[in-house]
């Protein structure tokens, strides 16, 4: 288990490749990273399919849980429902080897703690976003559910606090859901890019320097903290699901209550997106 903390830098580059997704529930998101390449041999493209599909290396996998000042205090405790669910079968784990899932895909499972703004802020959700993610960190093999996963990383997409909203009541202001919005870009372009991260620098010092073959991820599932889940083995289904089907887009509309209010009002293109 590894602690490592990162900062989004906005003059970075762009996410590489393309971003395809798959939505399986309101706020729960299979978002699935692919190199960019244009195919007329379909011969060609069956082979370099079959290549990946023989890879050494695992498929690896980050699940992200975003969370703003409104959960800073109580992250910690949306994750009580992973012990009674877990997310993996743990016969089948080992915390310091990838395991198979039922295709045969070796897979590597990564926690990433997203933080909308910066953990060392001077208020005081920034001293609680540290105290829970660190308390998190600290007592990680203690939970059951974390023998699910190889590592656990703080992160922070730093969004000014005056920028990071999300107010549904007031969807005539042109940056009612800017925070989300905004901690979904930055926190996919630190994940992107995590790996470089990992392999440049030879430092043990926060987790740097863990991944020598600086593998970027497969998968990135975005998980939200008012999502729980409702079954066993629900991270291995996901997984499961992406592995096995090609697909764009695949999941639901948003199915929650908070638009209830002024749903009618909003673009139809916000009213039917995939969340």
């Amino acid at each position: 288990m590894t602690q490592y903390r990162y900062q989004y830098n906005r003059h970075k580059n762009s996410v590489p490749g393309v971003l395809l997704f798959v939505t399986i529930a309101s706020a729960l998101c299979i978002y699935v990273f692919h190199e960019t390449h244009d195919y007329h041999d379909s011969d060609k493209y069956t082979s370099i399919l079959q290549q990946r599909h023989q890879q050494q290396h695992p498929k690896r996998v980050a699940i992200v849980r975003p969370f703003s000042p409104v959960r800073a205090a109580t992250i910690a405790h949306t994750f009580d429902s992973w012990n009674e669910y877990l997310p993996c079968q743990l016969d089948k784990q080992d915390l310091f080897s990838a395991s198979n899932d039922d295709t045969g895909i070796r897979m590597q499972y990564d926690l990433f703690l997203s933080y909308s703004q910066a953990y060392n802020g001077t208020d005081e959700a920034a001293r609680e976003a540290d105290q829970s993610t660190q308390y998190l960190i600290d007592n990680f093999h203690s939970f059951p559910w974390a023998q699910c996963f190889h590592n656990v990383y703080m992160i922070e997409t730093n969004i000014p606090k005056e920028q990071d909203l999300y107010r549904p009541s007031q969807t005539d202001n042109a940056l009612w859901v800017n925070g989300p919005n905004q901690q979904f870009l930055k926190g996919m372009h630190i994940i992107a890019h995590h790996h470089r991260r990992l392999s440049s620098s030879s430092s043990s010092k926060h987790g740097l320097g863990i991944d020598p073959n600086g593998m970027p991820y497969d998968y990135a599932v975005v998980m939200e903290s008012d999502v729980v889940p409702v079954k066993p083995n629900w991270l291995e289904d996901l997984i499961r699901e992406a592995n096995e089907h090609e697909f764009c887009m695949l999941g639901s509309k948003y199915a929650g209550i908070a638009w209830d209010g002024f749903r009618s009002s909003l673009p139809i293109a916000l009213q039917h997106h995939l969340n």
